[in-house]
C-alpha cells in the first residue's frame, strides 16, 4: 500500500538523499496550494482524504487526486464546543497525561495527538493520523480546514515525517514549537507558515491561503533595515596623493602580465561568484527557479540597476555555502584598505566577461577578462542574523 501512495514515495526518496530541501518542498507543494486556492475562489473545498487524496503530476509537483472539489459542510456549533472560550484569559498550548506505574515507571502521553477519533469520542482539538483535520471528524469542512491539512502536508515534507504513522505525528506535535530540532536547515519563514497553518485552534489558524502562497514563494525576501552610513573615503586627497593614485591606475591599465586581474582573471579568495553562491542545494534540479538566481536578467538585474541597497540574504544561499560570510568579510576589509591607501574602493560587480584567445602567443589558452564592471559597496549589519 505504501508504494502506491505518491506522498509516501516522495518521503522515502527524500530520506534516501538526506531529506528534502526547502526548494524541493516548495516545488512539490505550491502547485497543490494554488489548485486548492482556486477551488476556494469558486466557494468549494478540496477533496483531501488523507495521503490517498494527493497525486503527483508529470512535472513532479503535487496535485489533488480528485480535483473536482466539494461544497463546504458546516457544523459550527460542534466545532465551538471543543475550543476554549474566547473570553478565557488562559491560552492552553498543550495537554499531557502523566501515568506513574511501579513496574513501567513514569509515562507521559501527549493529548494533542489521537490514534483515531469519531464525533462521539472527540473531546478536544487533536492531531489525527493520515493528514486528517479534527473538525472534519465533526462534519465541518471549509477553507480553514483545507489550510490545516495543507499545513500538515508541508510540515511532513519539510521535517521528513510520515504523518500516517502515529509515532511520527507525535514527534511533530512535541517539537512543533521548535521545528529546528527536527530540521536544522528549516528557513524561519517556512517554519512560521507551518506554525500558522497547523494551529489546532481554528481562531488562531491562518485563514488566507493566497497570502500563505505568496509568503512561501518569496520566503527569501526577508524584511531588512539596511540604512547604514556609507563608509566614506578619507579626506586626504592632496595633489600628491592624486598623482600617486593616477600613476597606480596607469601602471595597472598597461600591465599586460598575469598580475593584472582586469586582463587575466582567475577565481581566487578575493572574488565571490554570486551566480554559484545563489544556487540552492536541492535533490531535483527542476526545483531551482531562474528568478531566484543571480543572473543578469529578471529580478536580480532590476534590483542592481535600481541603485537601491540589495539584500544579499535574499539571493545568496548562506545556509548551503558556509564559506560565504568569510569571503564577503574579506572583500569588505580589502575595500576599506583600498579607501585608506588610495582614497577609493576597487570593489566591482562583474556583469559580463570576455573570453578570448591570444592567437599570436598562446592560441590554445583561453583568457577570461572582466568586460563590464559596476562599482559597488559592500556592508554588513550585525545582529541575531547578520545582514
Amino acid at each position: 500500500m505504501r508504494e502506491s501512495l505518491p506522498l509516501l514515495k516522495i518521503l522515502d526518496t527524500g530520506q534516501a538523499y538526506g531529506g528534502l530541501q526547502t526548494d524541493d518542498v516548495l516545488a512539490l507543494v505550491l502547485p497543490l496550494f494554488q489548485q486548492v486556492a482556486a477551488l476556494h475562489e469558486q466557494a468549494l473545498v478540496a477533496d483531501l482524504a488523507g495521503a490517498a487524496g494527493i497525486a503527483q503530476r508529470e512535472d513532479g509537483g503535487l496535485a489533488l487526486a480528485r480535483p473536482g472539489g466539494l461544497p463546504p459542510s458546516l457544523q459550527r456549533d460542534a466545532v465551538e464546543k471543543l475550543q476554549a472560550p474566547v473570553s478565557s484569559v488562559l491560552h492552553v498550548v498543550g495537554e499531557h497525561r502523566v501515568t506513574v506505574d511501579d513496574e513501567r515507571g513514569i509515562e507521559s502521553e501527549d493529548l494533542a495527538v489521537a490514534e483515531s477519533a469519531d464525533a462521539d469520542t472527540l473531546k478536544r482539538p487533536v492531531y489525527l493520523p493520515d493528514l486528517t483535520a479534527w473538525e472534519a471528524v465533526l462534519g465541518h469542512h471549509d477553507a480553514v480546514t483545507d489550510i490545516f491539512v495543507l499545513g500538515q502536508l508541508l510540515a511532513s515534507l519539510v521535517c521528513g515525517l510520515d504523518f500516517t504513522a502515529v509515532d511520527e505525528l507525535r514527534v511533530f506535535a512535541r517539537e512543533r514549537d521548535n521545528l529546528f530540532r527536527l530540521q536544522p536547515r528549516l528557513h524561519p519563514v517556512v517554519g512560521s507558515v507551518i506554525l500558522e497553518m497547523t494551529e489546532l485552534d481554528r481562531r488562531r489558524r491562518a485563514k488566507d491561503l493566497p497570502s500563505l502562497i505568496e509568503r512561501l514563494q518569496t520566503y527569501r525576501d526577508q524584511p531588512q533595515d539596511l540604512r547604514l552610513d556609507r563608509i566614506d573615503a578619507e579626506d586626504t586627497n592632496s595633489s600628491q596623493r592624486r598623482s600617486a593614485v593616477q600613476a597606480h591606475l596607469r601602471d595597472r591599465l598597461f600591465d599586460l602580465s598575469r598580475r593584472n586581474k582586469l586582463l587575466h582573471f582567475r577565481p581566487t579568495q578575493s572574488a565571490v561568484n554570486l551566480t554559484v553562491a545563489s544556487v540552492p542545494l536541492v535533490v531535483d534540479l527542476k526545483s531551482i527557479r531562474a528568478d531566484q538566481l543571480c543572473l543578469w536578467s529578471g529580478r536580480f538585474a532590476q534590483a542592481v540597476v535600481s541603485n537601491e541597497r540589495v539584500p544579499l540574504g535574499t539571493w545568496l544561499r548562506f545556509e548551503d555555502q558556509p564559506y560565504l560570510p568569510g569571503a564577503l568579510d574579506r572583500l569588505i576589509q580589502e575595500a576599506r584598505r583600498d579607501r585608506a591607501e588610495y582614497g577609493f574602493s576597487q570593489l566591482s560587480l562583474v556583469v559580463a566577461f570576455l573570453r578570448w584567445h591570444n592567437l599570436k602567443e598562446a592560441p590554445e589558452e583561453r583568457i577570461v577578462s572582466p568586460l563590464l564592471l559596476l562599482p559597488v559597496e559592500l556592508s554588513r549589519k550585525k545582529g541575531v542574523r547578520d545582514q
